[in-house]
């Protein structure tokens, strides 16, 4: 009893089909990435996501000490942040823009801003600007604040780090004392590249109404931020582009030292290439990551180091080959 054995042809005929099999299926597997994966999103908890409403009915309970009855309207400083950009890297930082808006006997609504009618001082953490006095009778701006991302060495784990911290700060009415609350809402702003969870911190004197107040002027927020699903999807596309090379590469040189292709000038000129578009696609990562990092140390570098090894053994053989010029080739067979 003997087997069949396929042709040679039809044996190359599965592999191209095998081949192109597999090529379909990963395209299905991208695109179906792109469609349920989120670019970023932001998820803020339901009190720190809603604004200051005085209409509410649960500001009935609130001592009258703190409500404004010419407002009807409870006597609050309203501290609105909204998170722009996330840089991590070099500057690992939360970039946010705040806003103080007064409310009751502090002031009051003014178009798009607000109009304080007694001067407030804000002290706040940030990486440069710690200190706020806003005047009375003015209308009121806003200031960038950076919030540092913690522990800087999180970014040796791109494009898999993740980083978690907290933002506080602490107004105060200036004079003579008057009761008030002071509140903080962060705006819910998709930001690209990042999943951002941003909840409550708790303080002293918290209570509970339509919003989370303070009596103390105490006020915060904690998040927790990692890359989006899209963004690590985008960086190990790159990955997989400079690994196809790299085994094109070493398929190429494996066929010249077997002698079943000729060690070209072409080859050597191509590997070359290969070896300055691989340096100028890691300088294109989406964050502009460090170098030196993980991925650079497990796969950067080493496919680098492949690709000079490479260069070295097509230059050796290009160099051996005597058949460069046809004349030499002439007078060896003479």
């Amino acid at each position: 009893m003997t087997l069949r054995q396929g042709s040679p042809r039809s044996i190359a005929s599965w592999h191209k089909r095998s081949y192109a099999y597999m090529g379909i299926l990963l395209m299905i597997a991208y695109f179906a990435s792109i469609f349920f994966l989120s670019p970023g999103n932001t998820y803020v908890e339901e009190k720190l996501a809603t604004t200051l409403d005085c209409t509410d009915s649960s500001w009935g309970d609130l001592p009258a000490a703190f409500k404004s009855p010419e407002q009807n309207c409870p006597t609050v400083a309203e501290a609105i942040v909204d998170i722009q950009s996330i840089e991590a890297g070099k500057n690992s930082r939360l970039l946010a823009n705040l806003r103080i808006w007064p409310a009751g006997e502090l002031g009051g609504a003014a178009v798009t801003t607000g109009m304080a009618q007694r001067s407030i001082d804000v002290e706040m953490e940030s990486l440069f600007q710690t200190s706020w006095y806003i005047a009375a009778k003015q209308l009121i701006g806003g200031r960038s604040i950076e919030i540092p991302l913690g522990t800087r060495a999180q970014i040796n784990n791109y494009p898999f780090d993740r980083y978690q911290g907290s933002w506080r700060a602490d107004i105060a009415p200036s004079g003579d004392y008057t009761p008030f609350l002071s509140t903080i809402t962060v705006s819910q702003r998709d930001i690209y590249g990042w999943n951002l969870e941003v909840g409550t911190t708790s303080f002293a004197n918290d209570e509970n109404y339509q919003k989370i107040v303070n009596r103390e002027g105490d006020l915060g927020f904690s998040w927790k931020v990692e890359r989006s699903g899209i963004f690590r999807i985008s960086v190990i596309i790159l990955i997989l582009t400079m690994a196809l090379g790299a085994f094109a590469a070493i398929v190429l040189t494996v066929s010249i030292i077997r002698e079943r292709r000729p060690p070209t000038l072409n080859a050597l000129s191509w590997l070359a290439t290969s070896l300055f578009a691989l340096v100028e696609i890691r300088s294109r990562f989406p964050g502009d990551p460090p170098y030196g990092i993980k991925l650079d140390t497990f796969f950067t570098y080493p496919v680098i180091a492949i690709l000079l090894f490479l260069i070295i053994i097509h230059s050796y053989l290009w160099v051996k080959r005597d058949d460069w010029n046809m004349k030499n080739v002439s007078s060896h067979q003479n």
